[in-house]
């Protein structure tokens, strides 16, 4: 689950920011994913599952995410 902390406002179209939520781009948000694939990629999101390694310090630990529910709406 992704938890978020603060709140901002950023000045720029939604498209552009739903863009860095993308695969390819997850690790510009969350620098310590260090890897991220696809296992199982399901039609409408949910139920899609992904192998992270996230990297804490020189510690590397492996998950099994699985898209819970997806909601895409203006």
């Amino acid at each position: 689950m992704v938890t978020w902390n603060e709140e901002m406002v950023i000045e720029a179209n939604i498209e552009v920011i739903w863009n860095l939520f993308q695969l390819e781009n997850i690790q510009r948000i969350m620098p310590q994913i260090i890897e991220n694939k696809v296992i199982e990629m399901k039609e409408g999101i949910v139920g899609s599952r992904y192998r992270q390694k996230y990297q804490e310090g020189k510690r590397v630990e492996t998950y099994i995410v699985k898209d819970l529910a997806h909601e895409d709406t203006p």
